[in-house]
């Protein structure tokens, strides 16, 4: 992308410090074996920030391949990269909505022009246009949610 798009979506990938941040949790809360009770697992999570609800700790535990009553650090990684990814999109769906002002469930060029304005971006007219053609490519007159989603993940 040309035009600087990935400064909110930086937040949805995962980095080698949150990576590490979240090994220094998990080891906190390590018994001798390496390995935190599954029942203490969210409170690692709350440790670092995450307040996951019921929903999402079932989803950590499925997609982590947890089997009470205890988890190695590789599964613990792994669940976090699940609640981790629910926690981006929440956030992008929230940054998409403050920038659908009228609620269309699309983002206008109008739209998309504050949105840029937003992350500091001062973009002439046809870059504005170039933008709305590569991200409303079925010529529908806005960007809806998932293209905004895969415009600034990449």
């Amino acid at each position: 992308s040309t035009w600087g798009l990935h400064v909110m979506a930086q937040q949805s990938t995962v980095d080698s410090d949150t990576i590490a941040q979240w090994k220094h949790a998990f080891a906190l809360m390590a018994d001798s074996k390496g390995r935190v009770a599954t029942s203490n697992a969210w409170l690692v999570l709350r440790s670092l920030g995450f307040n996951p609800d019921q929903n999402e700790m079932t989803q950590f535990e499925r997609v982590a391949c947890v089997t009470p009553p205890a988890m190695s650090e590789t599964q613990f990684i792994d669940g976090m990269k699940v609640i981790f990814e629910n926690t981006s999109d929440r956030q992008l769906s929230k940054a998409f909505d403050a920038f659908d002002k009228d609620g269309s469930g699309t983002i206008d060029k109008e739209e998309l022009r504050e949105l840029m304005k937003h992350l500091g971006l001062s973009l002439d007219e046809e870059e504005i246009d170039e933008m709305m053609q590569v991200a409303d490519d079925r010529g529908r007159g806005g960007i809806n949610f998932s293209k905004f989603k895969a415009l600034l993940i990449g």
